[in-house]
C-alpha cells in the first residue's frame, strides 16, 4: 500500500520539491527495511579514544551474552567504533544499515552519542537498544527504542535474558 501512495504522490504532486524529497527518502527507507537480515546485529561502541576502555568492557559483555547464538550460527554481529562522537555514531548506524543490513543495533554507551545514533536508526525503522538514557522528550521516542540503563553487568544481563532473546 505504501508504494501505491508514493506513486500517487509522485503523479499528483511530482513537481513540488518537498514532495520529491519526501518520495526519494521514503523509497530509500522502504528499500532499506526490506533488505534487513534478521540474524544480523549491529553494535556501536567507543572502541578508540578516551572512552575505549568502557566500550571494550561493554563489547566483552555483549560478546559473552551472544556467544551461544553466534556459535550456533543464529546471529552475526557487526561492530563499529563510535569514538564517542555523535557524528561518527550516526555515520556508523548508516553504515551498518546499508552495508550489513542489520535488523537491530546495540549502542549508546553515553547519552549524547546514544541520542544521535537513535535518531539515525529511527529514520530507517531499525530497532535501537541504548545502553544509556536518551535525552529526548517522550513524544520523540517510539517503538524503535529500548533504553537499558545501569551498570554494564546489568545491561548485559538484561540483553541476554530469555525474554529479550525471545
Amino acid at each position: 500500500g505504501a508504494r501505491d501512495v508514493i506513486k500517487w504522490l509522485s503523479s499528483e504532486f511530482g513537481s513540488n520539491e518537498e514532495v520529491k524529497r519526501f518520495v526519494k527518502e521514503f523509497e530509500f527507507r522502504l528499500e532499506s527495511s526490506s533488505r534487513m537480515t534478521g540474524s544480523h546485529i549491529g553494535v556501536i561502541l567507543p572502541l578508540s579514544g578516551k572512552y575505549a576502555s568502557f566500550g571494550q568492557k561493554a563489547l566483552s559483555g555483549i560478546d559473552t551474552g551472544l556467544k551461544k547464538m553466534q556459535e550456533g550460527g543464529k546471529v552475526t554481529v557487526f561492530t563499529k567504533d563510535s569514538m564517542n562522537s555523535p557524528a561518527q555514531g550516526a555515520q556508523a548506524i548508516l553504515d551498518l544499515i546499508r552495508e550489513n543490513r542489520v535488523s537491530f543495533i546495540v549502542g549508546g554507551l553515553f547519552p549524547e552519542t546514544a541520542k544521535a545514533e537513535y535518531l539515525e536508526a529511527r529514520k530507517y525503522g531499525v530497532l535501537y537498544i541504548s545502553l544509556s538514557q536518551i535525552n529526548l522528550p517522550k513524544e520523540e521516542k517510539n517503538h524503535h527504542l529500548i533504553e537499558v540503563q545501569g551498570s554494564i553487568e546489568s545491561q548485559v544481563e538484561a540483553l541476554v535474558s530469555d525474554e529479550m532473546i525471545n
